[in-house]
């Protein structure tokens, strides 16, 4: 069956943040070297955040447990960087309230123009992310809202990727079969098992020059969307069988 939609993450795949979590910092009165903190964040990751991906999946269940999670999560970062204790909260609401308003994100280069360009071919448009409530009104903010026919967020219903009840619904929300939609994301974990557990046809956006898993189909810019969709509704048509043609 040809593809007839395309489901996409938002935050890494569609849109970046612009947010300066160090500017914030030097403004609460603590001079942390930018290099500092990005050895420090980067260290948070990888002993936070990445060994929770796609198995903790309350953790982006609802606001409340996004809030606290990021909470934890610069607990740890603070810590390495020596802050004092009794600003640890603090401090991470207000690196928060930026990642939850709507100027703390900018679009990808390319993004509305290959959403045009896939709107104009005929496709049915979803978005489907690990996100807060605020996610609608970001995309609204950003002219992203009026390319989808339907946003799946997660804190909106208890649950986050790679739940199949979030991909089960957005495949309902398109009213296609999964064997005729793609999900595009830029997390392995997440977005490329939890689609492929679902039986959605997976491609994995990934901007950098790193080696990337091999066994899906992957892309370096979302310009690279289209001509895919392309190859592999061509290449669903030459394998059509006359019975199917019929």
């Amino acid at each position: 069956m040809p593809i007839r939609a395309v489901i996409f993450d938002v935050g890494g795949t569609l849109i970046y943040p612009v947010v300066n979590p160090v500017r914030i910092l030097h403004e609460a009165g603590f001079e942390i070297e930018a290099q500092t903190f990005a050895t420090a964040l980067r260290r948070t990751f990888n002993e936070h955040f990445w060994p929770r991906a796609g198995r903790d999946l309350d953790m982006w269940g609802d606001d409340d447990l996004i809030r606290a999670y990021w909470r934890d999560f610069y607990a740890h970062l603070f810590e390495l960087l020596g802050l004092p204790k009794a600003v640890w909260n603090d401090l991470a609401d207000r690196i928060q309230d930026h990642y939850w308003h709507p100027d703390g994100w900018t679009p990808f280069p390319e993004t509305h123009t290959v959403l045009e360009q896939l709107k104009a071919a005929g496709y049915i448009l979803g978005a489907l992310s690990d996100w807060n409530s605020q996610l609608p009104r970001i995309l609204d903010h950003l002219d992203l809202h009026d390319f989808f026919d339907f946003v799946v967020v997660s804190a909106l219903h208890g649950v986050g990727k790679p739940s199949p009840l979030l991909f089960d619904l957005a495949l309902q929300r398109s009213g296609v079969r999964a064997e005729e939609a793609v999900y595009v994301g830029d997390t392995y974990m997440t977005d490329i098992m939890g689609a492929r557990a679902s039986g959605l046809h997976p491609v994995l956006i990934d901007r950098s020059k790193r080696p990337a898993p091999a066994d899906c189909d992957i892309i370096r810019s979302l310009d690279a969307l289209l001509p895919l969709l392309r190859r592999l509704n061509a290449r669903e048509a030459s394998a059509a069988t006359p019975e199917d043609t019929q």
